[in-house]
């Protein structure tokens, strides 16, 4: 629901400023619900604010996905720039064995 720009900061979509414009007014909905005259009203704005929680929480996952993958290519660019043009003799052996451990 969100992007970043060329800083790593979030720019919000109108989907993202929507969604959590509806969560806002599902939030004060559930307030007043115990007052609104229909039969399952109250469970039902209960139900749809921790469906809208959820979501929330897996676009929080899937966005520390991403940079969780980020982060591992640019160690594998690290790795592989520390080793390229050595022999295995000339790499020192932490880096052997994290390559090692990192096989596995």
């Amino acid at each position: 629901l969100s992007a970043r720009n060329g800083d790593g900061i979030d720019k919000h979509t109108g989907h993202q400023y929507a969604f959590q414009t509806a969560k806002e007014f599902f939030v004060v909905l559930e307030d007043v619900s115990a007052a609104v005259p229909v039969p399952g009203f109250a469970a039902a704005v209960k139900a749809a604010l921790n469906i809208m929680k959820a979501c929330d929480e897996s676009h929080a996952t899937i966005e520390d996905t991403k940079d969780l993958k980020f982060r591992i290519k640019t160690l594998v660019v690290v790795l592989v720039d520390a080793v390229k043009g050595k022999t295995v003799k000339e790499i020192p052996p932490r880096i052997l064995a994290d390559i090692e451990k990192l096989s596995r």
